[in-house]
Protein backbone atom coordinates (compact mmCIF):
# COMPACT_ATOMS: atom_id res chain seq x y z
CA UNK A 1 0.00 0.00 0.00
CA UNK A 2 0.86 3.46 -1.16
CA UNK A 3 1.21 5.78 1.93
CA UNK A 4 0.08 9.53 0.42
CA UNK A 5 0.51 12.96 1.03
CA UNK A 6 -1.86 15.34 -0.90
CA UNK A 7 -0.83 18.80 -1.11
CA UNK A 8 -3.33 21.97 -1.99
CA UNK A 9 -1.74 22.11 -5.36
CA UNK A 10 -3.55 19.65 -7.02
CA UNK A 11 -7.09 20.54 -5.60
CA UNK A 12 -6.25 24.39 -6.49
CA UNK A 13 -5.49 22.29 -10.11
CA UNK A 14 -8.84 20.94 -10.17
CA UNK A 15 -10.55 24.45 -9.79
CA UNK A 16 -11.96 23.18 -6.19
CA UNK A 17 -14.32 20.59 -8.20
CA UNK A 18 -13.98 17.95 -6.05
CA UNK A 19 -15.71 15.79 -9.05
CA UNK A 20 -12.80 15.58 -11.33
CA UNK A 21 -11.82 12.48 -12.58
CA UNK A 22 -8.67 12.25 -11.18
CA UNK A 23 -10.03 13.37 -7.80
CA UNK A 24 -12.66 10.88 -8.22
CA UNK A 25 -10.45 7.74 -9.17
CA UNK A 26 -7.84 8.73 -6.28
CA UNK A 27 -10.42 7.88 -3.54
CA UNK A 28 -12.03 5.13 -5.06
CA UNK A 29 -8.46 3.95 -4.90
CA UNK A 30 -8.31 4.70 -1.15
CA UNK A 31 -11.72 3.11 -0.41
CA UNK A 32 -10.22 -0.25 -2.67
CA UNK A 33 -7.31 -0.28 0.00
CA UNK A 34 -4.47 0.59 -2.78
CA UNK A 35 -3.64 3.31 -1.30
CA UNK A 36 -3.81 5.67 2.53
CA UNK A 37 -4.31 9.11 1.71
CA UNK A 38 -3.64 12.40 4.56
CA UNK A 39 -3.14 16.12 4.24
CA UNK A 40 -1.62 18.25 6.65
CA UNK A 41 -3.80 20.43 8.93
CA UNK A 42 -1.83 23.28 7.24
CA UNK A 43 -2.94 22.14 3.86
CA UNK A 44 -6.77 21.31 5.12
CA UNK A 45 -7.32 24.89 6.31
CA UNK A 46 -5.54 26.87 3.23
CA UNK A 47 -8.16 24.82 1.28
CA UNK A 48 -10.90 25.79 3.78
CA UNK A 49 -9.79 29.37 3.05
CA UNK A 50 -9.50 29.61 -0.28
CA UNK A 51 -13.22 27.85 -0.24
CA UNK A 52 -14.09 30.89 1.66
CA UNK A 53 -12.90 33.69 -0.72
CA UNK A 54 -14.57 31.56 -3.63
CA UNK A 55 -17.98 31.60 -2.04
CA UNK A 56 -17.63 35.49 -1.71
CA UNK A 57 -16.65 35.86 -4.54
CA UNK A 58 -19.71 33.81 -6.72
CA UNK A 59 -22.05 35.68 -4.08
CA UNK A 60 -20.63 38.62 -4.74
CA UNK A 61 -20.68 37.76 -8.62
CA UNK A 62 -24.34 36.59 -8.71
CA UNK A 63 -25.50 40.17 -6.55
CA UNK A 64 -23.68 42.12 -9.55
CA UNK A 65 -25.32 40.02 -12.18
CA UNK A 66 -28.68 40.46 -10.50
CA UNK A 67 -28.23 43.95 -10.11
CA UNK A 68 -27.41 44.25 -14.42
CA UNK A 69 -30.22 41.77 -15.18
CA UNK A 70 -33.21 43.84 -12.84
CA UNK A 71 -34.84 44.88 -15.49
CA UNK A 72 -35.30 41.27 -16.68
CA UNK A 73 -37.20 39.29 -13.75
CA UNK A 74 -35.96 38.54 -10.27
CA UNK A 75 -32.38 36.73 -10.28
CA UNK A 76 -33.92 33.59 -9.80
CA UNK A 77 -36.10 33.76 -13.12
CA UNK A 78 -32.86 35.10 -14.97
CA UNK A 79 -30.10 32.10 -13.96
CA UNK A 80 -32.02 29.74 -12.29
CA UNK A 81 -31.54 29.96 -8.52
CA UNK A 82 -31.33 32.01 -5.64
CA UNK A 83 -28.79 33.59 -4.37
CA UNK A 84 -27.64 32.17 -0.16
CA UNK A 85 -26.38 34.69 2.42
CA UNK A 86 -22.40 34.22 1.66
CA UNK A 87 -22.48 32.44 5.08
CA UNK A 88 -24.25 29.63 3.62
CA UNK A 89 -22.20 29.30 0.48
CA UNK A 90 -19.32 29.16 2.43
CA UNK A 91 -20.64 26.34 4.19
CA UNK A 92 -21.63 24.39 1.32
CA UNK A 93 -18.41 24.90 -0.18
CA UNK A 94 -16.08 23.87 2.76
CA UNK A 95 -19.34 20.77 2.95
CA UNK A 96 -18.31 19.86 -0.38
CA UNK A 97 -14.25 19.58 0.65
CA UNK A 98 -15.53 17.80 4.00
CA UNK A 99 -17.32 14.90 1.92
CA UNK A 100 -14.58 14.59 -0.50
CA UNK A 101 -12.12 14.07 2.44
CA UNK A 102 -14.12 11.40 4.09
CA UNK A 103 -15.21 9.75 0.67
CA UNK A 104 -11.44 9.00 0.07
CA UNK A 105 -10.73 8.63 3.52
CA UNK A 106 -8.20 11.01 4.20
CA UNK A 107 -6.29 11.23 7.04
CA UNK A 108 -5.68 14.64 9.06
CA UNK A 109 -2.29 14.94 10.21
CA UNK A 110 -1.96 17.76 12.63
CA UNK A 111 1.51 19.49 13.67
CA UNK A 112 1.63 18.62 17.12
CA UNK A 113 5.10 17.71 16.82
CA UNK A 114 6.07 20.41 14.51
CA UNK A 115 8.87 23.13 17.43
CA UNK A 116 9.55 26.43 16.70
CA UNK A 117 13.03 26.20 16.76
CA UNK A 118 12.95 23.54 13.85
CA UNK A 119 11.20 26.02 11.88
CA UNK A 120 13.53 28.69 12.27
CA UNK A 121 16.22 26.50 11.52
CA UNK A 122 14.80 25.75 8.15
CA UNK A 123 14.58 29.91 8.01
CA UNK A 124 18.01 30.54 8.54
CA UNK A 125 19.30 27.91 6.69
CA UNK A 126 16.89 28.15 3.75
CA UNK A 127 16.51 25.10 3.52
CA UNK A 128 13.06 24.15 1.31
CA UNK A 129 10.57 25.46 0.96
CA UNK A 130 12.24 28.71 1.70
CA UNK A 131 14.90 30.37 -0.04
CA UNK A 132 16.77 33.75 -0.70
CA UNK A 133 13.88 34.68 -2.98
CA UNK A 134 11.05 32.97 -0.62
CA UNK A 135 11.23 33.95 2.95
CA UNK A 136 7.16 34.24 3.74
CA UNK A 137 7.06 30.33 3.18
CA UNK A 138 6.09 29.49 7.27
CA UNK A 139 2.67 27.14 6.02
CA UNK A 140 4.59 25.19 3.67
CA UNK A 141 7.29 24.91 6.61
CA UNK A 142 4.96 23.26 8.64
CA UNK A 143 3.50 20.93 6.46
CA UNK A 144 6.97 19.85 5.40
CA UNK A 145 7.78 19.14 9.36
CA UNK A 146 4.79 17.75 10.00
CA UNK A 147 5.52 15.02 7.11
CA UNK A 148 8.74 14.06 8.40
CA UNK A 149 7.17 13.85 11.78
CA UNK A 150 4.87 11.42 10.47
CA UNK A 151 7.46 8.90 8.42
CA UNK A 152 9.46 9.17 11.64
CA UNK A 153 6.54 7.87 13.82
CA UNK A 154 5.33 5.53 11.76
CA UNK A 155 8.83 4.44 10.35
CA UNK A 156 7.30 4.97 6.57
CA UNK A 157 8.09 6.60 3.83
CA UNK A 158 5.23 9.26 2.24
CA UNK A 159 4.58 9.57 -1.47
CA UNK A 160 3.83 13.74 -2.03
CA UNK A 161 1.84 15.16 -4.72
CA UNK A 162 2.29 18.24 -5.74
CA UNK A 163 3.12 20.07 -8.56
CA UNK A 164 5.18 22.80 -6.17
CA UNK A 165 8.66 22.62 -6.61
CA UNK A 166 9.22 23.83 -3.18
CA UNK A 167 7.89 20.29 -2.32
CA UNK A 168 10.59 18.76 -4.99
CA UNK A 169 13.08 19.73 -3.47
CA UNK A 170 12.32 19.00 -0.34
CA UNK A 171 11.54 15.39 -1.25
CA UNK A 172 14.90 15.85 -2.72
CA UNK A 173 16.73 16.19 0.35
CA UNK A 174 14.80 13.82 2.14
CA UNK A 175 14.89 9.91 2.24
CA UNK A 176 11.36 9.38 3.44
CA UNK A 177 9.37 11.94 1.19
CA UNK A 178 9.17 10.67 -2.67
CA UNK A 179 8.17 13.17 -5.17
CA UNK A 180 4.94 13.05 -7.67
CA UNK A 181 4.45 15.54 -9.98
CA UNK A 182 0.54 14.71 -10.43
CA UNK A 183 -2.08 12.78 -9.50
CA UNK A 184 -1.26 11.08 -13.28
CA UNK A 185 1.83 9.71 -12.54
CA UNK A 186 0.45 8.26 -9.15
CA UNK A 187 -2.51 6.55 -10.02
CA UNK A 188 -1.46 5.52 -13.57
CA UNK A 189 1.24 3.30 -11.72
CA UNK A 190 -1.88 1.56 -9.62
CA UNK A 191 -3.15 -1.81 -10.84
CA UNK A 192 -6.50 -1.36 -12.05
CA UNK A 193 -9.40 -1.50 -9.78
CA UNK A 194 -11.10 -5.09 -9.96
CA UNK A 195 -14.55 -3.82 -11.54
CA UNK A 196 -15.67 -6.89 -13.86
CA UNK A 197 -16.92 -4.52 -16.61
CA UNK A 198 -15.54 -1.43 -16.05
CA UNK A 199 -12.93 -1.16 -18.70
CA UNK A 200 -15.96 -2.21 -21.34
CA UNK A 201 -18.10 0.36 -19.99
CA UNK A 202 -15.16 3.19 -20.04
CA UNK A 203 -14.47 1.73 -23.91
CA UNK A 204 -18.24 2.67 -24.58
CA UNK A 205 -17.94 5.79 -23.45
CA UNK A 206 -15.00 7.01 -24.60
CA UNK A 207 -16.17 5.80 -28.29
CA UNK A 208 -18.94 7.72 -27.96
CA UNK A 209 -21.32 4.51 -28.23
CA UNK A 210 -23.39 5.62 -25.51
CA UNK A 211 -25.46 8.66 -26.60
CA UNK A 212 -25.06 11.25 -24.06
CA UNK A 213 -23.78 14.36 -27.13
CA UNK A 214 -27.24 15.60 -27.07
CA UNK A 215 -27.79 15.69 -23.25
CA UNK A 216 -24.21 17.52 -22.12
CA UNK A 217 -24.42 19.88 -25.40
CA UNK A 218 -28.06 21.08 -24.29
CA UNK A 219 -27.08 21.59 -20.47
CA UNK A 220 -23.72 23.68 -22.02
CA UNK A 221 -25.81 26.04 -23.92
CA UNK A 222 -28.34 26.73 -21.27
CA UNK A 223 -25.28 27.83 -19.13
CA UNK A 224 -24.02 31.61 -17.89
CA UNK A 225 -21.42 32.77 -20.05
CA UNK A 226 -19.07 35.76 -19.48
CA UNK A 227 -16.45 37.67 -21.96
CA UNK A 228 -13.87 37.57 -20.09
CA UNK A 229 -11.44 40.29 -21.75
CA UNK A 230 -13.98 42.07 -24.30
CA UNK A 231 -16.82 44.58 -24.13
CA UNK A 232 -19.80 43.12 -25.43
CA UNK A 233 -22.75 41.14 -25.30
CA UNK A 234 -23.21 37.43 -25.95
CA UNK A 235 -25.89 36.62 -28.44
CA UNK A 236 -26.38 33.06 -28.06
CA UNK A 237 -23.76 29.89 -27.64
CA UNK A 238 -23.86 27.11 -29.93
CA UNK A 239 -22.02 23.70 -29.19
CA UNK A 240 -21.11 21.48 -32.28
CA UNK A 241 -19.48 18.23 -30.47
CA UNK A 242 -18.48 16.85 -27.13
CA UNK A 243 -15.26 14.97 -26.83
CA UNK A 244 -14.31 12.60 -24.54
CA UNK A 245 -10.78 12.63 -23.39
CA UNK A 246 -10.52 10.37 -20.26
CA UNK A 247 -13.71 8.35 -18.73
CA UNK A 248 -13.42 6.65 -14.83
CA UNK A 249 -15.46 4.36 -14.08
CA UNK A 250 -16.56 4.97 -10.49
CA UNK A 251 -18.95 2.58 -9.66
CA UNK A 252 -19.89 -0.57 -11.54
CA UNK A 253 -21.80 -3.63 -9.58
CA UNK A 254 -22.50 -5.86 -12.04
CA UNK A 255 -25.17 -7.64 -9.56
CA UNK A 256 -27.56 -4.87 -9.33
CA UNK A 257 -26.53 -3.74 -12.92
CA UNK A 258 -26.21 0.19 -11.72
CA UNK A 259 -22.76 2.41 -12.08
CA UNK A 260 -21.44 5.97 -12.03
CA UNK A 261 -18.70 7.20 -13.94
CA UNK A 262 -16.90 10.52 -14.88
CA UNK A 263 -15.92 11.73 -17.96
CA UNK A 264 -13.44 14.79 -18.09
CA UNK A 265 -13.89 16.26 -22.45
CA UNK A 266 -14.20 19.34 -24.29
CA UNK A 267 -17.16 20.69 -26.00
CA UNK A 268 -16.23 23.01 -28.94
CA UNK A 269 -18.77 25.76 -29.66
CA UNK A 270 -19.18 29.16 -31.65
CA UNK A 271 -20.12 32.26 -29.50
CA UNK A 272 -21.97 34.78 -31.54
CA UNK A 273 -21.28 38.20 -29.57
CA UNK A 274 -22.36 41.30 -30.61
CA UNK A 275 -19.75 44.40 -30.26
CA UNK A 276 -20.24 48.26 -30.90
CA UNK A 277 -18.61 49.22 -33.89
CA UNK A 278 -17.36 53.17 -34.95
CA UNK A 279 -19.21 54.04 -38.16
CA UNK A 280 -18.00 54.99 -41.32
CA UNK A 281 -18.04 58.68 -42.16
CA UNK A 282 -16.87 60.11 -45.60
CA UNK A 283 -15.57 58.48 -48.53
CA UNK A 284 -11.86 58.45 -47.05
CA UNK A 285 -12.05 56.07 -44.26
CA UNK A 286 -12.52 57.89 -41.14
CA UNK A 287 -14.83 56.71 -38.45
CA UNK A 288 -17.20 58.89 -36.18
CA UNK A 289 -15.81 57.98 -32.80
CA UNK A 290 -18.99 59.48 -31.12
CA UNK A 291 -21.42 57.54 -32.84
CA UNK A 292 -21.67 53.71 -33.20
CA UNK A 293 -23.20 50.77 -34.92
CA UNK A 294 -24.24 47.33 -33.69
CA UNK A 295 -22.10 44.39 -35.23
CA UNK A 296 -22.01 40.68 -35.03
CA UNK A 297 -18.86 38.63 -34.47
CA UNK A 298 -18.61 34.78 -34.13
CA UNK A 299 -15.33 33.59 -32.37
CA UNK A 300 -14.64 29.82 -31.95
CA UNK A 301 -13.71 28.13 -28.68
CA UNK A 302 -13.81 25.09 -26.58
CA UNK A 303 -14.14 24.00 -23.09
CA UNK A 304 -12.76 21.91 -20.97
CA UNK A 305 -15.84 20.13 -18.99
CA UNK A 306 -16.31 17.20 -16.53
CA UNK A 307 -19.60 15.14 -16.67
CA UNK A 308 -20.90 12.67 -14.36
CA UNK A 309 -23.10 9.80 -15.53
CA UNK A 310 -25.63 7.20 -13.95
CA UNK A 311 -25.73 4.33 -16.12
CA UNK A 312 -27.89 0.69 -16.00
CA UNK A 313 -26.23 -2.12 -17.56
CA UNK A 314 -26.83 -5.44 -18.74
CA UNK A 315 -25.17 -8.47 -20.38
CA UNK A 316 -26.93 -10.08 -23.61
CA UNK A 317 -24.02 -13.01 -24.70
CA UNK A 318 -20.74 -11.53 -25.09
CA UNK A 319 -22.20 -7.99 -25.25
CA UNK A 320 -22.89 -5.20 -22.55
CA UNK A 321 -25.74 -3.14 -23.07
CA UNK A 322 -25.22 0.61 -21.23
CA UNK A 323 -28.13 2.64 -20.80
CA UNK A 324 -27.33 5.94 -19.14
CA UNK A 325 -30.13 7.42 -16.51
CA UNK A 326 -28.83 10.63 -15.32
CA UNK A 327 -26.17 13.03 -16.82
CA UNK A 328 -25.14 15.54 -15.39
CA UNK A 329 -22.57 18.16 -16.17
CA UNK A 330 -20.55 19.16 -12.84
CA UNK A 331 -17.90 21.47 -13.96
CA UNK A 332 -16.86 23.72 -17.25
CA UNK A 333 -15.18 26.63 -18.40
CA UNK A 334 -17.62 29.26 -19.26
CA UNK A 335 -15.34 32.22 -19.18
CA UNK A 336 -15.33 33.61 -23.27
CA UNK A 337 -11.89 35.10 -24.67
CA UNK A 338 -12.21 36.82 -27.83
CA UNK A 339 -8.44 37.36 -28.13
CA UNK A 340 -6.89 34.44 -28.43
Amino acid sequence: MLHVLLDTQPIFASGFSFKTARLLQLAAASKAGQIRIYMTAVSVDEVNHHLDDKATAAVTAGQKLAKCLRPLGTVSQIVGLELPPVDRMRSDFRRSFKDYMSSAEIERLEADGVSVSELMSMYFKRLPPFSDRKKNEFPDAVSVLTAIRWCERTGRNLHVVSGDMDWKEACERLACLKWERDLDGLLDRLPPLKLDVSAEVAHMFHSERVPIDDEVRTQFEELVFRLADYDGEIIRVTSSHFTPDRVIVVEAEENEGVGRLTIDGTIDYDASISVDMPLPLGVYGEVDSEHTGQEEIVVTRESQVTVEVSFKFRREREDIVVEPVDVDLVSCDTEIRVNE
